[in-house]
């Protein structure tokens, strides 16, 4: 098995290869584990504060159902007698509200916030929330009970962060700083002029941050580009395919753009480092305006990974070279390569691909290379000669998880991070759903984990509550749904505690069809004491909206290879964002070649190496005559 450089949100795996110096591309995916150790899941960043909301609907909510409406031109008008009565209103209401809250919570303190006069303002809310921020004072989980109980009161929130200029890091990275250099005139603008070369899966014309309106192609590619023209478009002014004569592409896979079993790799690759300026959606949340790091510059496309007859998605040194003799008479000025081979640092003088790197440099061409994901073992970076610049991942302050669970109308019982399974079916993205559950030890305490079937209808229209541990997870899920269940949560038992792991098939689970998830041991002893002191409160409601999650910046990613390099280089050279990056491709809830034209999370050193790619084009912008190995100094 080839070893793959791309680790999703949940996990990272390594595959290796018994074949001859095959190169494996980018992309690890979360591991099938039946039953057993796996990585924990990421917690929300969350501030100290609470925001609390009361009962009574807020202004806009009243105003746009007519009752004491106040317009102005079909707007509201909030200074209207009417708004301003009711603002007054909700202000009593929240008065009444703070003082029981210091009688209950007498640390309690109303938030406040510093306004662009430089004045502290009350974070109190009327207009378009009824509610106020609150700081407790004490521990936020035992406020959060308390809080939720007081009167008047309709929820109480954890105060998340959100982010959204980060998922792509170019903040982190300190783009804008030569966005707004004079010579490259803002962002709209960055990389304008300049050739980034993306040696990877393909790059597809139709993906919203590859548009090519407003491009016209630079001297000497036109009138519509190099290679297979019906793939450029402007933006796009080179796309070529580099496929093996005895292993050609499957069915829908024989464009130099990915296709229906291809992969997103170079999608994501390749926006990330020259993406256009766009407003993305990530399973139903409106991320807002991201783009690569140069987003006006141009994109070459040399496709090298692609989905093979004999299901073989790396390429060789042969297709590889091949493909670098190409980029260099393309006259690239860029070039990214997101791959790697062997978990052990390889490269130096006496690797084919890697002097044809070399010599790429040589060329004139700067040339960023993930560094590996074979970490944290000493000695494990790929391609280590000193000529290029190899590329560590560091992590981001922005994280996007796909989803999250509690109970309805139970306000100490919300966002639990939760896992999925790799068999049966999924819920799908985007949307709220409930389900009434019952407990496994309720149903029979005597199959609390769920490994003997139980009588036909026990969990009738219900989730069933499954405690882990005995069993292979599919033989759990199946027993359920033989038991009439249409949801499975698995709750992990005391010994494996909070942490979360993908639930593998196992032995029957390809005979199963309904969804479930696994949560930690905390959080599923939590429903069971839920459902035995209050049953008819015990409805699940589980969110496949994605949510912000907070992360702690500049860490290097424990997946990223270490030095020295062959020859005892001194290698990665530099690290940059590469966890849980946000770019074109990899979009969830789809299939076939729509999953390159949406927007997905992933990360690895793949994701890492075209942030320095696209930082080097701004460069080049700026100082168009500077060779790699000054651009590299910088």
């Amino acid at each position: 098995m080839l070893r793959r450089k791309i680790t999703r949100i949940v996990g990272f795996v390594m595959l290796f290869s018994l074949l001859l110096a095959p190169v494996a591309q980018a992309e690890v995916r979360p591991p099938t584990l039946t039953d057993g150790p796996a990585d924990a899941a990421l917690a929300p960043q969350a501030s100290a504060r609470l925001i609390v909301e009361l009962a009574s609907p807020p202004l806009a909510a009243i105003y746009a159902t007519g009752v004491q409406a106040a317009a102005v031109d079909g707007k509201l008008d909030t200074n209207a007698p009417a708004a301003q009565a009711y603002i007054s209103q909700l202000q009593a209401e929240q008065a009444a509200f703070i003082s029981a809250m210091q009688a209950a919570v007498p640390s309690a303190q109303v938030s406040s916030f510093v306004n662009e006069a430089g004045a502290n303002r009350q974070a109190t809310y009327q207009v378009v929330f009824n509610g106020l921020s609150v700081n407790p004072g004490i521990d936020r989980n035992l406020a959060r009970q308390t809080l939720s109980k007081l009167p008047g009161v309709k929820a109480v929130y954890l105060d998340l962060p959100h982010q959204t200029d980060l998922y792509t890091s170019t903040t982190l990275i300190n783009a804008p700083a030569l966005w707004n250099n004079a010579a490259i005139g803002g962002r709209a603008n960055g990389g304008a002029g300049i050739k980034v070369a993306s040696m990877d899966g393909g790059v597809h014309h139709s993906a919203p941050m590859m548009n090519g309106a407003g491009y016209s192609y630079p001297p000497g590619y036109g009138p519509n580009g190099l290679g297979l023209t019906a793939n450029n478009n402007g933006k796009i002014i080179v796309s070529r395919s580099y496929f093996r004569p005895y292993d050609p592409p499957a069915v829908g896979d024989e464009n130099p753009w990915p296709g229906v079993n291809g992969t997103s790799h170079g999608m994501h690759t390749s926006s990330t480092a020259a993406g256009e300026i766009v407003t993305a959606t990530y399973n139903g949340l409106n991320v807002g305006t991201i783009s690569g790091v140069a987003p006006k510059a141009y994109v070459m496309s040399y496709r090298v990974f692609y989905a093979s007859v004999n299901g073989v998605e790396s390429f060789y040194d042969t297709e590889g070279i091949a493909a670098l003799e190409d980029i260099v008479k393309d006259r690239a000025d860029v070039l990214n390569n997101s791959w790697g081979d062997i978990p052990i640092s390889s490269g130096g003088e006496f690797d084919a691909l890697d002097t044809a790197l070399v010599n790429a440099t040589k060329a004139g061409i700067f040339v960023a290379m993930s560094n590996g994901n074979a970490g944290p073992g000493l000695g494990t970076g790929d391609h280590s000669s000193p000529d290029y610049m190899n590329v560590a991942a560091s992590s981001t302050s922005g994280t996007l998880a796909s989803g999250r669970v509690g109970v309805k109308d139970e306000p100490t019982l919300q966002d639990f991070a939760f896992a999925t399974a790799d068999f049966g079916s999924s819920l799908p993205i985007a949307q709220v759903f409930d389900f009434p559950y019952l407990p496994s030890a309720v149903a029979n305490p005597a199959n609390i984990n769920g490994c003997d079937p139980w009588p036909a209808g026990t969990f009738a229209g219900k989730a069933a509550l499954i405690q882990r541990g005995v069993c292979e997870f599919g033989v759990k899920v199946l027993n359920a749904e033989q038991a009439g269940a249409t949801f499975v949560v698995v709750y992990n038992n005391a010994t494996g505690g909070d942490t979360l792991i993908n639930m593998g098939p196992g032995a029957v689970g390809d005979q199963v069809t309904i969804p479930s998830i696994f949560i930690g041991n905390t959080n599923g002893t939590a429903l069971l004491n839920l459902y035995n002191t209050n049953a008819a409160a015990a409805i699940l409601r589980v969110s496949t909206i994605a949510f912000q999650l907070g992360n702690t910046p500049d860490v290097i990613a424990s997946f990223s290879s270490r030095g020295p390099g062959v020859g005892n280089v001194l290698k990665p050279d530099i690290a940059a964002p590469g966890v849980n990056i946000l770019a074109q491709g990899y979009t969830e809830g789809v299939t076939g070649e729509a999953r390159h034209l949406g927007y997905g999370q992933v990360s690895g050193t793949s994701m890492a190496a075209p942030h320095v790619a696209g930082a080097a084009a701004l460069v080049k912008q700026v100082h168009p005559n500077w060779s790699p190995a000054t651009i590299k100094s910088a």
